[in-house]
Formats: structure tokens, C-alpha cells, sequence
């Protein structure tokens, strides 16, 4: 793995344009597995392949889809309900570099040691070269992918500390690891909030399912969102970037 100081080399940050000093609260954005083949590729896969300027676009004109094939009109509506109450994409958006770790089934120190970079050097070094990005440790959430979304989870259960909110769409995990990874991410939860978004074609439909049903058993303040689709890019930039910034902006302003 390569050092901190080149793997600082390999992060992407988008603003927002005229965001006053001190205002954004930051989230690190991991990508999927089929980007992890090159550092660029990784980096830019929220921009370039993911849709992000295109969701950021819609939450600053505060103007939805006005059509998807993965929304029916009733949940057309309600999404124009929710970007219309005031979200504008508020963020200082994060996206490093994610090497391959091999899955929840393959354990590695490379894994532990990118996300202690993560909490205690990638955001640190953001406050400091972003004068946009709020300055309180709090004010931060983490979040991925399918592989980057049990990157992240495992990101957040290892540094809790580092991050307020944690997202994960379609998290790319097994059904026999659901269980444990709920009662890991309920032990340090407390006053957090988690975001689990996954669809009807997604392959790992169920494990999501089963994590955010065990959350909720445990009284943890989870936001749980299953739409129509499959697990791909298409889908990322009709409605499931989408989702996951509408959902983090209102969750780290608040905090």
C-alpha cells in the first residue's frame, strides 16, 4: 500500500460553489470494486461514473428527475417533497483512492490501516487545506459503494470517533456476516446515525436488509431505503447518489 503522503495525492474534492469558510460538513465517498484497478479511476468514480455533479445539480436548482425507470410517480413525487424542503448539497464531498481488500471473508492489516488514514490523516489534512470544511470533529460522516459501502462500515467500526454518519448503498457483504457486522455497528452507535440503501435486483438485497432490520431492533437511528433496480452505475445516477447526498446533507447539518 502506498504511503500517506502519495495516497493523499489520490483523493478528488468537490464543493459547492460560493460555500462560506467553516460551513460544510465533510464526507468521504468510497467507490465500487470494479474501480479499484487504478488510482484515478478510483477517485473520480463518484464524479465521472457515479453522477455526482448531476445530483449536486438537482439539489442546488432544488429541481428532482422529472422521470426514472426506477421510480414509480408516487415516489417521484415525494422525492421533489424532500429536495424541495431545503437541501442544496451543502457538502465538502471526499473521494479517495480505495484499494482492493478482498471482502469481509478475506481479512487484512492493509484494511485496518487505510481506515486509521482515513480518520486520523485524510480528514485532518482536509480541515486543514479546505477552508470551506467545518472544523469540529463531529461534523463528518463516511460512506460507499457496494465494496466501498462494507469498506466504509468497516471504516466506522473501527474509528467511530472520526464520523457522525454512515452510509452504505448496496454494501457488498454476505448474509452470515449481517448479523455480526449489526451488532458491532450497535455497540459503537450510540448518537449516530446509519443509512443503509439497497434494490429490488440488488445481489446483496438481503444482507442490507437484515443489518438495518437488526439496527432497528437495537434502537439505533437508522434510515433504511430499498428502491427498484439493479446494482450498477445506472442506477447510482438515476436515484441512488441521489438518495445518499439528500439523506447526509440534512444528517451532518444537523449535527
Amino acid at each position: 500500500m502506498p504511503g500517506a503522503a502519495e495516497r493523499l495525492k489520490r483523493v478528488l474534492v468537490v464543493l459547492p460553489v460560493g460555500a462560506a469558510p467553516d460551513s460544510l460538513p465533510i464526507l468521504v465517498l468510497l467507490h465500487g470494486l470494479g474501480e479499484t484497478r487504478q488510482p484515478r479511476l478510483g477517485m473520480r468514480a463518484w464524479h465521472d461514473l457515479y453522477g455526482l455533479p448531476e445530483a449536486l445539480g438537482m439539489l442546488a436548482r432544488a429541481e428532482p428527475p422529472a422521470r426514472s425507470r426506477y421510480l414509480s410517480e408516487d415516489e417521484l413525487a415525494a422525492l421533489a417533497t424532500e429536495v424541495q424542503r431545503g437541501a442544496r448539497g451543502k457538502l465538502c464531498l471526499v473521494c479517495p483512492f480505495m484499494p482492493n481488500f478482498g471482502g469481509p471473508s478475506v481479512p487484512r492489516s492493509e484494511l485496518h490501516t487505510y481506515a486509521g488514514w482515513l480518520a486520523r490523516e485524510l480528514i485532518p489534512a482536509v480541515r486543514a487545506a479546505v477552508p470551506e470544511a467545518r472544523r469540529e470533529p463531529r461534523a463528518s460522516g463516511i460512506a460507499g459503494v457496494s465494496l466501498g459501502g462494507w469498506t466504509a462500515l468497516e471504516a466506522f467500526l473501527r474509528h467511530p470517533d472520526a464520523y457522525s454518519t454512515l452510509g452504505m448503498v448496496q454494501g457488498a457483504f454476505g448474509v452470515p456476516f449481517a448479523p455480526t457486522f449489526a451488532q458491532r455497528a450497535a455497540e459503537v452507535a450510540a448518537r449516530k446515525r446509519i443509512y443503509v440503501a439497497t434494490s429490488s435486483s440488488d445481489p446483496y438485497q438481503k444482507p442490507n436488509q437484515i443489518f438495518a432490520r437488526a439496527l432497528q431492533e437495537r434502537q439505533i437511528d437508522v434510515s433504511y431505503v430499498e428502491r427498484k433496480g439493479p446494482h450498477n452505475q445506472d442506477w447510482l445516477r438515476q436515484i441512488g447518489t441521489l438518495d445518499l447526498l439528500l439523506w447526509h446533507e440534512r444528517a451532518l447539518n444537523a449535527v
